[in-house]
């Protein structure tokens, strides 16, 4: 786990090797540690995910901390399928 700046961090788990460096996924993040939370913020940090034009899908999903007044937010990324151009 790479750790840009201590407010705004992602934990990234993969299945395959990703295309993108986890500390560009976390500059993507709006989400900052601490603070309170805004709809603006989920929708700011997905047009970023998206502008980054390597996922085809891209899945948010807010869990609530049982207990407290935090949430987690989790980003499920499904990379877009590589194109290649081919000559005859």
């Amino acid at each position: 786990t790479e750790m840009l700046n201590p407010w705004r961090f992602a934990t990234v788990y993969y299945n395959e090797k990703t295309a993108v460096r986890q500390s560009i996924i976390e500059l993507q993040n709006y989400l900052e540690k601490d603070n309170v939370y805004k709809d603006y913020y989920i929708d700011r940090s997905y047009n970023r995910l998206m502008q980054l034009d390597v996922f085809q899908t891209i899945k948010p999903e807010i869990k609530e901390i049982e207990g407290t007044n935090k949430i987690e937010v989790h980003y499920y990324l499904v990379p877009s399928k590589k194109q290649s151009v081919g000559y005859k």
